[in-house]
């Protein structure tokens, strides 16, 4: 008798040769253009994401992080001809820290993609720093009771030609007012040189991007003219934005500080998965000449020409558990079923732990290769060596299911974002997977959230047993679906941002051979097959409230469902559809979802 839950040796290799043969497509496209930096298109990017309003409005229920709150409106019927009604969901972001991320030089040569760089000289971690305080400048013009200011630390200034300090780093800035030294002066100071502080309820919240420079090699720094280094008042946000485009020009540096803008972008994320960023040590050198500012006037910032676009940016950039969820997508194939999707993962991490792989000029353009909507948060996120991280929970199978994000930047993040795929006629049976969309879609009692799963649940469903909202559904001829059809911030109308449902990627079919790939089986474990926990989540997703219908008793009898629980609780639920569940398996579910960012 076949096993219920299990998948056959021969089922398990064949998803461990769809994962396999996936991401060997994407390594041999990168070992061809691994050579050549990827185009990333900043200004067009993410054009769907909202961006904060001018003086947003603060969410008071948190006293210890600032949250702006906004609420979306999610359609359910494509086509329009069901009356299955839209719902509404609340989502928060956070917009404080309350630490600045500490950047430093990397104790060993480090990569920083400089070889995609014309310019030999390294300034990354320079303009990475120099990005942080622009978008805490602008982060401070949005925030009610939010200032930028310079503290007493400060990169000393050399007026003379004296010798330097051991293992000191000098930084040509060419000719510059003095109100660009004093700039500056703040954003290469050990330490934390400036202050990005809102106050609210009597208490100091930090920007997001705020940093801290920790390096026994400090930054000394040298100009054309003779200034003095006086306290002068903070940068606002354009003029500290002119002050990186002289530098830029000065060094002709724009890949560099494209990069570092990337890098910036990534910080609030960096808190969340490591202690500190490493960036390579700089290689300064005193510019030849100084470039004419006509030379450089009109060339467009690292987000084109759009300021509003900046602000869609630094709106995503702040939502580092969206973010997370985002690249954690890159490695989930949501139409893999439940119950095989960790023979997928090994196979794709088959090739990704491949030593080329490891090379990160090739990991980015692999990483790229699968998702593209991405490529600018995947190059800042090797920047600043998040990579890891994310890999390491998504090869366990830990993934965050951020619907909201994920309909923003248009990216396919759980295989609940499909259109129903119902048969014509009126079926007898229906798809889990389909099942699950119209829990979900109807709002059903207890199945209000997602799941947290985003591999679909395998096998079908008798209608007759099907929840009453489901079966209703089931004979409706509409084109049920998922998309936002609105978003408003709080107290603020609603504002149309209609987007549709999202695709189906395309995978390798079962039945098509794999052509020219050499599978390699060395990482092929069914001991270590994270399917048994991913498939617990998604059957208590479905039956953990309701219970579980008489045809699904081998199901709930399988030891990856009921050898999970105490021997001493009842048997699972048969067939009501409204049954109570056991309250430890609710607690666990409430749990996990409240782990995940609001949908």
């Amino acid at each position: 008798m076949d096993d219920p839950l299990r998948p056959s040796d021969e089922a398990f290799k064949q998803y461990y040769e769809r994962g396999y043969a996936t991401w060997y497509t994407h390594y041999q496209q990168a070992l061809s253009s691994a050579q050549y930096a990827p185009h990333l298109d900043l200004g067009h990017a993410i054009s769907q994401h909202p961006r904060f309003p001018s003086r947003i409005e603060l969410d008071q229920e948190n006293s210890r992080f600032l949250n702006v709150t906004g609420y979306s409106t999610w359609g359910t019927t494509i086509d329009g001809s069901c009356p299955l009604a839209p719902f509404k969901s609340k989502y928060t972001f956070q917009i404080s820290t309350n630490r600045p991320t500490v950047i430093s030089l990397a104790p060993e040569p480090r990569f920083g993609f400089t070889k995609w760089f014309r310019n030999k000289d390294n300034h990354l971690i320079l303009l990475t720093l120099a990005w942080a305080y622009v978008f805490s400048a602008r982060w401070a013009e949005i925030v009610p009771g939010a200032s930028v200011n310079y503290t007493k630390n400060q990169a000393s200034y050399r007026g003379g030609t004296g010798p330097l300090p051991t293992e000191s780093l000098l930084v040509d800035l060419g000719n510059i007012s003095s109100d660009a030294l004093r700039w500056w002066a703040a954003v290469l100071s050990p330490g934390e040189g400036w202050d990005a502080v809102a106050v609210s309820h009597n208490r100091r919240f930090k920007s997001p991007w705020s940093t801290a420079y920790q390096s026994s090699r400090h930054f000394i720094l040298c100009t054309q003219n003779t200034l003095n280094l006086f306290s002068g008042t903070p940068a606002s946000f354009s003029n500290a934005t002119k002050f990186i485009s002289n530098y830029v020009a000065y060094h002709n540096v724009a890949q560099q500080s494209h990069a570092a803008f990337m890098a910036a972008l990534m910080l609030p994320t960096s808190q969340v998965t490591k202690k500190q960023v490493l960036l390579p040590t700089p290689q300064l050198s005193i510019a030849a000449k100084p470039v004419p500012l006509s030379h450089h006037q009109n060339e467009s910032q690292p987000w084109g020409k759009d300021e509003a676009q900046l602000d869609r940016l630094l709106t995503l950039s702040c939502n580092a558990q969206g973010v997370i969820a985002l690249l954690s997508s890159t490695f989930i194939e949501p139409f893999i079923p439940c119950n095989a999707c960790g023979a997928w993962i090994q196979g794709a991490f088959a090739v990704l732990t491949l030593s080329d792989a490891k090379d990160p000029h090739i990991l980015l353009h692999m990483l790229i290769n699968r998702s593209p909507q991405l490529s600018f948060l995947w190059f800042g996120g090797l920047l600043t060596g998040i990579q890891d991280s994310i890999m390491k929970q998504a090869r366990a199978a830990l993934f965050r299911i951020d619907l909201q994000v994920a309909a923003w930047t248009n990216t396919l993040i759980s295989f609940i974002q499909s259109p129903l795929t119902l048969a014509i006629p009126v079926p007898t049976e229906i798809s889990r997977s389909d099942e699950a969309r119209l829990m979900f879609l109807s709002q059903a009692d207890f199945h209000e959230l997602p799941p947290i799963v985003p591999f679909e649940p395998f096998g079908k469903t008798a209608v007759k047993d099907c929840l009453l909202e489901v079966q209703i559904h089931t004979k409706c001829r509409s084109s049920h679906g998922l998309y936002l059809a609105s978003w408003a911030w709080n107290h603020e109308s609603t504002t149309n941002n209609s987007t549709p449902a999202i695709p189906m990627k395309q995978a390798i079919s079962l039945d098509t051979p794999v052509d020219n790939i050499t599978i390699d089986f060395n990482n092929l474990d069914r001991e270590k097959d994270c399917s048994e926990t991913v498939t617990r989540s998604m059957f208590l997703w479905l039956r953990g409230e309701d219970g579980y219908p008489p045809t699904e008793r081998e199901i709930y009898k399988h030891e990856w469902i009921d050898g999970w629980e105490s021997d001493d609780e009842d048997a699972p639920p048969e067939g009501d559809g409204r049954s109570s569940r056991h309250n430890r398996v609710r607690s666990w579910l409430l749990g996990m979802t409240k782990r995940q960012p609001s949908i």
